[in-house]
């Protein structure tokens, strides 16, 4: 061709140039590990142990040092602004100390490209992967009174993902605001902002708090604050799940654990309040050592209050709330006018007697429904509180198809009660050898039954409490027409708990204690029939016990 030179040389060199300019644009490019959600498509990365704030951050041989937003920020990490779909990389087994709160959490989150704080299973120092820590030093530390540790307070952040982080050494040393969630906490937003939406929190590790001697000047933040709290958004897309909060290292007198419209998934442990308002979903969770605080306040495991037109959905979680002083509440329920559904659950050993507490102070008639519950109403070996009682607000209130085990009244209205109760109606009780048992909705049993996980087993110390293992086991407990038309009505307000109430519990998650991690289903659910008849209680009977995953304990007290 006329004109035409050819060079093979020169082709050489100008690909070469070419394949060096495409890696240099996807060095910039900040590619994110595989860990990530998807959406998160910019990352940077945090040493705190090795990097640099005049480094670059854009991979982890070139770390930052700090994460824009923390308290002892510079350089290029300081003068960085956050954008959507942004994540942040923390190197594995690293401590954050005290010196980095209050810290900011990422604030360009956008629907569908999330922000991320997390991390990369392939970054860590020492020999194994374990989550990044970040540790508020207790009391010579950082005083998480005036501000949470990891909030939204100073950038205003929605479609923020939390991950796999673990945050330690929390220290309040004087009274918590009483007028929002965003002091002495391990992860809040800032205050009751609706306009700020979609966090998600998930297999976060929190543990070993404390604080100065609760009095006039340090007040319990039980009810005002909670560990991990995100706005109670009703669209649910803010959430907290697969994470736990363990106190056995803690000062085990104070604390709600968390708050989200949505929680699943979590195993708390040694706070005075697990789940305290309003809630959208709350299913597959573990609450088990509850304390009392220090100011003689009586905590609760599960507290549903609040006067909002709202439907709950409570299932499958595995609750044991005794605790060595004053008792907390097992499951109350003080709401004005909303629908309340819980299923699934099993509640046992509970030094307050009453597994569901109705009333006290509402005053409006919401509609309560509790079936296919097992409870043991009162302490192991010898129940014998009320399973339902209350009598304030004029609430309808549907009692079905449940395994209650206790020498007391199964079902007691109060005087001056208001109820309307629907079918069936109470038996009180039967005249047993060992005492005086009830089981409403079906057949009567004085338990427990049998020994060990043998043939007719009903048991507290059984590897699954109180599940009828076996045909023997089956027939004391009873059966009851099935609830497929109350699963039909749940699965028309969400789905996924409209399929989970056609089987019978998951008994919540297992809980590694070494490492830290809960794994779901602590148990795989049992389906019901189609139709006709299920038994009483939150199991069917007649499975085959599952070999338990290697390294988990389900925590039984």
């Amino acid at each position: 061709m006329s004109g035409f030179s050819y060079s093979a040389s020169r082709v050489t060199r100008t690909v070469v140039a070419t394949l060096t300019l495409i890696l240099a644009a996807g060095a910039s490019a900040l590619a994110c590990p595989v860990t990530v959600p998807s959406g998160v498509t910019t990352c940077y990365y945090i040493d705190y142990a090795s990097g640099s704030d005049a480094a670059n951050g854009t991979s982890e041989s070139t770390p930052w040092q700090h994460a824009p937003g923390m308290a002892n920020a510079t350089g290029n990490a300081a003068a960085h602004t956050p954008g959507a779909g942004e994540g942040w990389i923390f190197k594995g087994a690293v401590t954050v100390d005290y010196h980095a709160f209050p810290m900011s959490v990422p604030w360009g989150g956008t629907s569908g490209h999330s922000d991320y704080m997390g991390y990369d299973s392939a970054w860590f120092a020492g020999s194994s992967w374990a989550r990044p820590v970040f540790d508020g030093g207790g009391s010579s530390g950082y005083n998480d009174a005036s501000q949470t540790m990891i909030t939204d307070v100073v950038h205003h952040a929605s479609y923020v993902i939390v991950d796999n982080l673990e945050i330690t050494g929390i220290y309040f040393g004087s009274s918590c605001s009483s007028s929002g969630p965003n002091t002495c906490s391990a992860i809040s937003q800032y205050g009751y902002n609706g306009s700020d939406v979609g966090w998600e929190i998930k297999n976060v590790y929190v543990h070993g708090w404390s604080h100065c001697s609760f009095s006039g000047a340090c007040n319990d933040p039980g009810n005002e604050a909670s560990f991990l709290w995100v706005n109670q958004d009703r669209s649910g897309a803010s959430s907290i799940h697969d994470s736990v909060v363990d106190g056995s290292d803690s000062s085990q007198d104070c604390c709600n654990a968390m708050a989200a419209w949505v929680e699943y998934n979590n195993y708390i442990a040694y706070v005075d309040n697990a789940e305290f308002g309003e809630i959208g979903l709350f299913h597959d969770n573990v609450i088990t050592h509850m304390v009392p605080p220090s100011n003689s306040v009586h905590g609760n495991c599960i507290h549903l209050f609040g006067s909002s037109n709202v439907t709950e959905l409570i299932y499958n979680n595995y609750v044991t709330c005794l605790n060595t002083g004053t008792p907390d509440e097992m499951f109350l329920v003080e709401e004005d006018v909303a629908t309340v559904y819980a299923f699934n659950n099993v509640l046992v050993k509970d030094g307050h007697g009453t597994m569901f507490e109705l009333g006290e102070n509402s005053s409006g008639g919401g509609k309560y429904t509790f079936f296919n519950n097992t409870a043991e109403c009162g302490t192991d070996p010898s129940p014998s509180g009320n399973c339902v009682t209350g009598k304030n607000g004029t609430p309808t209130v549907v009692v079905s198809n449940n395994f209650f085990i206790t020498s007391g009244a199964p079902v007691n209205k109060e005087s001056g009660s208001s109820w309307t109760i629907t079918e069936p109606s109470p038996t009180l009780s039967v005249t047993c050898a060992s005492g005086t048992h009830s089981n409403f909705g079906g057949g009567l049993i004085c338990a427990p039954v049998g020994s060990g996980n043998g043939t007719g087993n009903l048991n507290l110390t059984q590897t699954y409490p109180f599940a009828p293992l076996d045909s023997t086991a089956a027939t004391a407990v009873g059966s009851a027409t099935g609830n497929n038309a109350l699963c039909a009505t749940i699965a028309n307000i969400n789905p996924t708990a409209g399929q989970a109430c056609l089987s019978d519990t998951t008994l919540g998650v297992a809980y590694n204690a070494a490492s830290h991690v809960v794994s779901f289903p602590a148990r795989t659910p049992v389906a019901h029939a189609t139709s006709g008849t299920w038994e009483n209680g939150a199991y069917e009977a007649g499975q085959t016990l599952p070999s338990p995953p290697t390294g988990l304990t389900l925590v039984v007290n």
